[in-house]
């Protein structure tokens, strides 16, 4: 039979476990830890004039396009084509951990050793799937993203 104290004991800690796991499910909304699914809404993430054409610039900081929030930590990259814009994850699709840029236009995981190809497609493992690329708009100047919407890489 559970003492009083046991129960008690159990339910706060059963408590403290759903807090931390609400706290760890708000934050992958932004991206953070790179898991669960983001909300589908557009992310203003600069003007147009200061994507560079033809070069890639590493996106760190967004803003909600509909109350302004500031979301931090995307870990995105950006492309410009003309008037496109283009925007891969540089989260690893294996276990989260931030990919580097090498000199030659790929990418790699410091964490597990994945390769991915300049359009982030896996080249060796252990990750399975490509570097998301997600959904871009340009509207009035301001370059936005979907994170919650993910395309096929652009031909590049």
């Amino acid at each position: 039979m559970e003492t009083r104290r046991a129960f008690l004991k159990t339910l706060l800690m059963g408590t403290a476990g759903v807090a931390v796991a609400r706290v760890g499910f708000d934050s992958a909304e932004a991206g953070w830890f790179g898991f669960g699914g983001p909300r589908d809404e557009w992310l203003r993430i600069g003007k147009l004039q200061d994507f560079p054409e033809n070069a890639k610039l590493v996106v760190h900081d967004a803003v909600r396009a509909p109350d302004g929030k500031k979301i931090k930590n995307l870990k995105l990259i950006a492309e410009r084509r003309g008037e496109q814009v283009s925007v891969m994850s540089t989260r690893c699709t294996h276990f989260g951990c931030e990919v580097t840029q090498m000199e030659d236009g790929t990418f790699v995981c410091p964490c597990h050793d994945s390769h991915f190809d300049a359009s982030g497609a896996v080249t060796k493992g252990p990750a399975k799937q490509p570097l998301p690329w997600h959904a871009t708009q340009v509207t009035d100047g301001e370059v936005q993203v979907n994170l919650s919407k993910v395309l096929p890489a652009p031909q590049i």
